[in-house]
C-alpha cells in the first residue's frame, strides 16, 4: 500500500524528523509553542554540546562500526534508564490530556479549550524528558547519531516494536488542539492507521539507512572477525532496505549475531520501553527545526 499524496503533503514527507506529529503538535498553537520556548532553552544548550562532542545526530562517530557491543550497548541502556521517571511523567500527563479532550463534549472550540489547558502542564514535561535524556548522553558519551541508531536497533529490529507506537494518540491530541493535517482521523482500524504505520516505517528506513551505510564501512575495515562479520550482515540488510523503502532494519529477521548481542539487555529494554513515549524519545533540535 503507498501512501496517499495528501497524507504526504500534511505531514512532510523526506524531512529529517524522525515524526513530524509531533513537530505539529510543538507548533499546532502560538500558546503551546510559547510555552515550549520558555522551558526548551536547556534542552537546546545541552544539544548543542553533544554536537559539538560527538557531531550532529545524522553522522556516527568517525570509525564507528555500528556493532552492538556489550560497551556500548551498557551506555545506552544507562541513558535510556535515566529517562525512566520523566517517561512516567510523560505517560501520565499524556493520558490526562487526552481524557480531558474525551471528557470536554461535541464542540470543537470546547474540546480545543480543555486541550489547551491542560497542554498548559506538556511543555515543562517535553522539557524535563529531553533535558533528562541530554544530560545522561553528555554524561555517558554518546553521541544523538549513535543513541537513535541503538534505539532503532534495540526496539525495532530485536524487539519487533511498531515505529508508529504511540502515533495514533498523537493524532488525537492534534485533533483536540485544531491542528492541520491529514492524520487526524484517529480510527485505528481503518486507512488513517494503516498510512501511518507504512508512512513510520519510511522514517526509520530514511533515517537508519545513512547511519548503517556509514557503520558499514567502518566494519569492513576493522580487523576483528565479529565486527567484519557484522560489515556482511549490515550490508545485506542495507541492500534489502535500498530495495524496500518501507523496510525497517532487522525486523522480524533478526540475525543470529544481533540476538545473542542483545540477549543480555534484552529484558531491561523490554520493560524501559513505553508505546506513548515513543514518538517523541528521537526527537532532536534539528528534526524540530525540520533540518538534515
Amino acid at each position: 500500500m503507498a501512501l496517499g499524496s495528501k497524507t504526504k503533503k500534511g505531514l512532510g514527507i523526506g524531512c529529517g524528523a524522525v515524526l513530524v506529529i509531533f513537530m505539529a503538535l510543538l507548533g499546532g498553537t502560538v500558546y503551546f509553542t510559547t510555552q515550549m520556548n520558555r522551558e526548551y532553552k536547556a534542552v537546546k544548550e545541552l544539544e548543542g554540546q553533544l554536537v559539538t562532542a560527538h557531531g550532529p545526530g545524522n553522522q556516527l562517530p568517525a570509525g564507528y562500526t555500528g556493532w552492538p557491543s556489550p560497551e556500548r550497548l551498557s551506555v545506552f541502556l544507562a541513558v535510556h534508564q535515566s529517562t525512566a521517571e520523566w517517561r512516567v511523567k510523560l505517560e501520565t500527563s499524556f493520558a490526562e490530556v487526552l481524557q480531558r479532550e474525551e471528557e470536554s463534549g461535541s464542540s470543537n472550540f470546547g474540546r480545543f479549550l480543555q486541550v489547551l489547558k491542560a497542554s498548559r502542564d506538556l511543555a515543562p514535561v517535553f522539557s524535563g524528558f529531553w533535558t533528562a535524556r541530554n544530560s545522561s548522553l553528555l554524561e555517558q558519551e554518546m553521541g544523538i547519531a549513535e543513541y537513535k541508531y541503538l534505539y532503532c536497533l534495540a526496539f525495532y529490529g530485536d524487539l519487533g516494536k511498531d515505529p508508529s507506537d504511540g502515533a495514533r494518540d498523537a493524532d488525537s491530541f492534534l485533533a483536540g488542539m485544531g491542528a492541520g493535517g491529514a492524520m487526524q482521523n484517529t480510527d485505528d482500524t481503518g486507512e488513517a492507521e494503516a498510512e501511518r504505520r507504512l508512512w513510520m516505517r519510511e522514517q526509520i528506513n530514511d533515517l537508519m539507512l545513512p547511519l548503517m551505510q556509514q557503520a558499514a564501512r567502518a566494519a569492513a575495515a576493522a580487523d576483528d572477525p565479529v565486527v567484519l562479520a557484522w560489515a556482511t550482515v549490515l550490508q545485506a540488510e542495507i541492500r534489502l532496505m535500498q530495495d524496500d523503502p518501507l523496510r525497517v532494519p532487522f525486523a522480524g529477521s533478526v540475525p543470529a549475531a544481533l540476538a545473542e548481542a542483545m540477549a543480555p539487555y534484552r529484558a531491561r529494554l523490554e520493560a524501559s520501553y513505553s508505546v506513548t513515549v515513543n514518538p517523541v524519545e528521537l526527537i532532536f533540535e534539528k528534526s524540530w527545526a525540520r533540518e538534515e
